[in-house]
């Protein structure tokens, strides 16, 4: 019975001395791994190259010439001066930019910015500028 038990005991100890052995070769693989994979990785302190869009910027005009501005936008643009010129009480501006943005996109007259500077100027300033 003796035998057996100090079979099992040293059994034991070997196995708990490979055991030891194991996890600290796998400790130094991993550590080495590690450190091949630092070196051999991108480096931290070098700025890697960023994909930054190109801008483009439209080719400028031919002398004397100016650039296309798409016909509502400029009539939205002095309908939005109109009434500004309405809200500080400058009819005549206010009629005279209206009628501008009319002829260029007669559409837009129903704009609501559009009614509110031809209601203001109806009313010669009844619609007060809020403050």
């Amino acid at each position: 019975m003796k035998t057996v038990a100090r079979r099992v005991e040293r059994m034991q100890e070997t196995f708990d001395r490979h055991v030891g052995q194991m996890a600290t070769t796998a400790m130094v693989i991993l550590f080495v791994v590690a450190c091949a994979l630092r070196c051999l990785g991108p480096r931290h302190d070098e700025a890697a190259p960023r994909h930054t869009p190109e801008v483009t910027e439209p080719a400028p005009a031919p002398r004397g010439q100016t650039l296309a501005v798409p016909d509502a936008t400029r009539a939205r643009a002095l309908r939005h001066e109109a009434l500004s010129a309405c809200r500080a009480q400058q009819w005549s501006t206010c009629e005279t930019r209206l009628d501008q943005a009319d002829e260029i996109d007669p559409g837009g007259a129903g704009d609501p910015e559009a009614q509110e500077a031809r209601d203001m100027i109806d009313g010669k300033g009844s619609k007060r500028a809020p403050r």
